[in-house]
């Protein structure tokens, strides 16, 4: 049985006040290459251009507590289901 890679984005808000959150923009699924992940250098750390591009864009400086924080599923590659996603260095979780 051959298991094919799927990847989307997924954008939302999260209030810290109230605890709501709200999805601003869903990705359709699209296929992937595990070797193209992989050879690409980010696998180990999904989010992490990303994170490093609003950074640059928002003029935030590198510090041990970073502003941006990225959310990973990182454990589903390693198939794990995640119950919830945490933020690291910060008392918020988001519960799936």
């Amino acid at each position: 049985m051959m298991v094919k890679l799927y990847q989307t984005q997924l954008f939302f808000v999260f209030n810290l006040c109230t605890g709501l959150y709200s999805t601003l923009f869903i990705a359709p699924l699209s296929e992937v290459d595990e070797r193209i992940l992989r050879a690409r250098g980010d696998w180990n750390s999904p989010g992490n251009k990303e994170c490093c591009m609003l950074r640059r864009k928002s003029a935030v400086p590198q510090s041990f507590f970073n502003s941006v924080h990225v959310l990973s599923n990182e454990s589903v590659f390693r198939e794990k289901s995640l119950s919830m996603l945490i933020a690291p260095f910060m008392y918020t979780a988001i519960m799936l």
